[in-house]
């Protein structure tokens, strides 16, 4: 059947032509009329008889106040002025009607200038971004990376200021978050090769008595760590307070009675080169998502689509062999000293 939609207008006093409760489907029969200057014809192209093409000719022309189409040479209609002013304007607008009601277009990296502004912690940047460049420059060459100074807070997320953030640790429970895991990561003691002490794990006792080094402002709510410290009714002794996470590790090279308590992402080599060794800690022993949150409005958006699918693949093979990538050199040499013994 026939579907009939209708536009709701008010009618003025004044003569000026204002639509009360018009069929939309007339406009597309003028857009056919207008096109072909032929009645039977536009009626097959429309799939509706001469009667039918004939009864909507007369209400258009009631409609504009207006003959729209008159008699020509052979079967041809020509049409009015008014008819002539009408044709661009109401193609453009019907074609802005049908784009209301197309499916989402495509996202085609290779061609977009888009840029995205990201949101993380600097070891994931540092681990992801390297990677992002090299794969972004045969896949979205003309696509731009915009990595904002890390905050917890999804204010940015929230507002439309952030594309994607990257987090660990519980997953926000705000209705329009919607969020992916990307892989896991472990809290690890980054403690200086001499400290005094040894094995794979550090004790409370031992873990207290050592100057930590945390990442953070002291306006920041108490981090995962501290929540963890507190629920046992102790507190650690801070000695430096860095503000990034790559720092932290730098400070503890410079001292063996130091020690930084962070996730350990394969996104530093640089820690290789340090004399550093790994430790676990005595609380968070359980490992922490690495979770890619957006807003739920941009769930099916064709661009961000490829952007969660493009930091996902790069972030999943990363963290698949997390263990050995973060894994400091020095520790790396001993175990393999071990192996050969």
């Amino acid at each position: 059947m026939h579907q009939t939609h209708y536009i709701h207008i008010t009618m003025h006093e004044n003569n000026d032509l204002a639509l009360h409760r018009i069929d939309t489907n007339l406009l597309v029969t003028l857009d056919v009329l207008l096109a072909e200057r032929n009645v039977t014809q536009a009626g097959k192209l429309l799939g509706l008889s001469q009667s039918a093409m004939s009864h909507r000719l007369r209400r258009l022309r009631e409609l504009f106040e207006d003959p729209l189409l008159v008699p020509g040479a052979g079967n041809l209609l020509l049409l009015t002025p008014r008819a002539s002013r009408l044709e661009a304007p109401l193609r453009h607008a019907l074609c802005e009607v049908r784009r209301l009601f197309a499916p989402p277009g495509e996202f085609e990296p290779g061609m977009s200038t888009r840029s995205f502004a990201l949101r993380m912690p600097d070891v994931a940047e540092l681990m992801l971004g390297p990677e992002m460049l090299s794969l972004a420059a045969t896949e979205a060459p003309k696509v731009r990376f915009d990595f904002l100074p890390w905050s917890n807070d999804l204010d940015a997320l929230e507002n439309g200021r952030v594309d994607l953030q990257l987090g660990a640790g519980p997953k926000p429970k705000h209705a329009w978050v919607d969020s992916a895991d990307l892989g896991l990561a472990n809290y690890q003691c980054v403690v200086h090769r001499d400290c005094r002490y040894r094995g794979k794990k550090l004790s409370m006792a031992q873990y207290l008595k050592l100057d930590h080094i945390i990442v953070g402002t002291k306006d920041e709510a108490l981090s995962l760590v501290d929540i963890a410290l507190q629920k046992q009714g102790v507190q650690r002794h801070v000695a430096f307070r860095v503000s990034n996470f790559i720092s932290a590790p730098i400070f503890v090279a410079q001292s063996p009675s130091s020690v930084a308590t962070m996730l350990v992402v394969p996104a530093m080599p640089i820690w290789r080169l340090l004399p550093l060794r790994l430790m676990r800690p005595p609380v968070l022993h359980a490992p922490f998502a690495l979770t890619m949150m957006w807003h739920k409005q941009h769930e099916a958006d064709a661009a961000q689509l490829w952007l969660r699918s493009f930091i996902a693949k790069i972030a999943r093979q990363k963290l698949t062999h997390q263990a050995r990538a973060s894994l400091p050199q020095s520790q790396k040499q001993s175990r393999a000293n071990r192996t050969r013994k």
